[in-house]
């Protein structure tokens, strides 16, 4: 009779508390970025302990392996807004968040600034990650081929523009 118990608490709890758990996670979510044109992964370039205040590159690559830490990236809602508002996108490898630079049209890395900078917040909208400043997160076609080069271009509704977050 316990057991019975047990296994209905159990199944109970597999169909009703864990989605409510999932559901009041606290925290940042580990995803992978994929881009839909290419199929490749956005990675952050450099390493943890070598942060300093400058940009680092970020790249698209082949899967190097499932869960390789250049490409586990993780969704930090800021403060008072909620999905699909504004958001930090970082990695924690590179120790930095997901940057969109104005200066060079590159999408980078840098450390996190305590404010909500407008070039390290980002949204979702109808597949493309779109930053604070109005541009989207884009997989640059350079010399008639897909580059491993990431910039910000303006938003349009091309698939190199198309990101799938896998979590």
């Amino acid at each position: 009779m316990r057991r019975r118990r047990f296994l209905r608490t159990l199944a109970l709890g597999a169909l009703f508390a864990f989605p409510v758990l999932e559901a009041l996670a606290v925290g940042p979510q580990a995803v992978l970025i994929r881009n839909k044109q290419t199929g490749e992964y956005l990675a952050a370039q450099g390493a943890y302990d070598s942060v300093q205040w400058n940009n680092q590159p970020v790249r698209s690559i082949p899967s190097p392996g499932w869960r390789h830490p250049s490409i586990v990236w993780y969704i930090d809602y800021q403060p008072g807004h909620h999905a699909p508002s504004r958001f930090w996108i970082w990695n924690h490898a590179a120790g930095r968040v997901l940057d969109a630079h104005p200066g060079n049209w590159m999408a980078t890395t840098h450390p996190r600034v305590g404010h909500a900078s407008a070039s390290q917040t980002w949204s979702f909208d109808n597949g493309r990650l779109k930053s604070g400043l109005g541009q989207c997160l884009d997989a640059y076609y350079i010399n008639g081929r897909w580059s491993s080069t990431i910039g910000i271009w303006h938003c349009h509704n091309a698939n190199n523009q198309q990101w799938e977050i896998i979590r």
